[in-house]
């Protein structure tokens, strides 16, 4: 329990908040929330079948997935560990960048080492990213109701990436749902800069102010 994150400091304000209250921060945000998860569930839903197409096992595909969580706790601890020490658009950049390679290289994969190595990295930066778009939504509303709205957001994101990518698979060839995941994050990365930029300036100005 010790190494628990301790409560950070209260900050008081002395600038209005006029770009925590942007509107259209708020919807880049849910977008954001929207494309991150329509590409994981896209390439969630046909993974196992992407490990069946290179002719692994079920039993050790199925290993090969469970041990992803450990890659996931790993990156979420990584997220707890680093903090805001690199800032709030590099680690969208680390997430988002890694999601993108590890998508293309898991349909590109052809033997099951590079099959678990991809698998892996995706489960890694899924986890380590998501606590920043989280801290984002935390900056741009306190009170929680931006939180709520992304849980619809991503809630549609995880409908509409199966359908998408069913739509393009063709005689079991799964490549076209590795870029279809590779093309969501990146859309993801660039609408999101945005907000993480703004988000960037007001610490900078916030530190500023307090010393």
């Amino acid at each position: 329990c010790r190494w628990l994150p301790s409560k950070g400091p209260v900050r008081t304000e002395t600038e209005p908040k006029k770009i925590q209250s942007h509107k259209w921060h708020v919807l880049i945000v849910l977008g954001a929330w929207l494309l991150v998860y329509g590409g994981h569930m896209a390439i969630w839903t046909y993974q196992e079948r992407i490990g069946v197409a290179l002719g692994v096992d079920r039993m050790l595909i199925g290993q090969v997935l469970g041990f992803t969580t450990i890659a996931g706790v790993l990156g979420a601890a990584l997220a707890v560990i680093i903090g805001t020490r690199i800032g709030r658009v590099v680690p969208q950049v680390l997430a988002l960048g890694v999601s993108v390679f590890a998508a293309l290289l898991l349909v590109t994969a052809e033997n099951l080492f590079v099959y678990a190595v991809a698998s892996n990295l995706i489960m890694l930066s899924w986890y380590f990213g998501v606590p920043y778009l989280y801290a984002l939504i935390a900056w741009l509303d306190p009170s929680g109701r931006v939180a709520a709205l992304a849980a619809t957001a991503f809630s549609i994101g995880a409908i509409f990436g199966p359908i998408l990518a069913a739509l393009t698979v063709q005689n079991d060839q799964f490549v076209r749902v590795g870029w279809l995941g590779a093309i969501f994050y990146a859309a993801c990365l660039i609408i999101i800069m945005p907000v993480a930029l703004a988000a960037r300036q007001s610490d900078r100005k916030a530190t500023s102010v307090e010393q």
